[in-house]
C-alpha cells in the first residue's frame, strides 16, 4: 500500500512538472485585448465615452464597452464589479491614432478642462493625456513616419 502511494505521489509530481513545462513553452492564446475603468456613475461615464467612442458594442448591467480599435474598453461601475477597486487613473488606456491632432481637438471639444498640457513630441512620438469624468487618465498617442 505504501508503494502504491509513493507510485501516485511520484506520477502527481511528474504531471505538475510536465503541466509546468508546457506552461512554460507555449503563450496563452488570446482571443482580444480588453481593459476596464472604473466608474461611481455609470450614466455619466456612458456619456462622455460615448462622445469619445462612439456607439457602444456591449451594454449589461453595470458595465458599457467600447470596441477601441478591436479591443474592448469598458467602463465598469465600481458597485457591481470592482467594490474594492479606487477609483481614477485605475489603468490607462493608451490608444494609437492616424492624427495627434485631430484627436486633440476632439478630445478639446469633449472635455477641455481635462487635457493634461498640450500635444507632446518626443521625435517620432506623440501623445496627450485626458482624463474622463472619474479621473482615469487616457493616453492618446501617434508614431509618425
Amino acid at each position: 500500500m505504501r508503494a502504491l502511494t509513493l507510485l501516485m505521489a511520484c506520477m502527481a509530481a511528474s504531471l505538475s512538472f510536465a503541466s509546468m513545462a508546457i506552461a512554460q513553452t507555449q503563450p496563452i492564446v488570446a482571443e482580444r485585448f480588453g481593459l476596464f475603468v472604473v466608474t461611481d456613475n455609470l450614466d455619466r461615464a456612458a456619456a462622455f465615452y460615448e462622445r469619445l467612442f462612439g456607439t457602444p458594442q456591449l451594454r449589461i448591467t453595470g458595465m458599457i464597452g467600447f470596441d477601441v480599435a478591436g479591443g474592448l474598453y469598458a467602463v465598469v461601475d465600481r458597485k457591481h464589479f470592482a467594490a474594492t477597486t479606487a477609483r481614477g487613473d485605475t489603468t490607462r488606456g493608451y490608444i494609437k491614432v492616424l492624427d495627434i491632432q485631430t484627436a486633440y481637438d476632439i478630445a478639446a471639444v469633449i472635455a477641455p478642462r481635462d487635457i493634461e498640457g498640450g500635444i507632446i513630441s518626443e521625435g517620432r512620438f506623440s501623445f496627450f493625456r485626458l482624463c474622463d469624468p472619474d479621473r482615469n487618465l487616457i493616453e492618446f498617442y501617434a508614431i509618425s513616419s
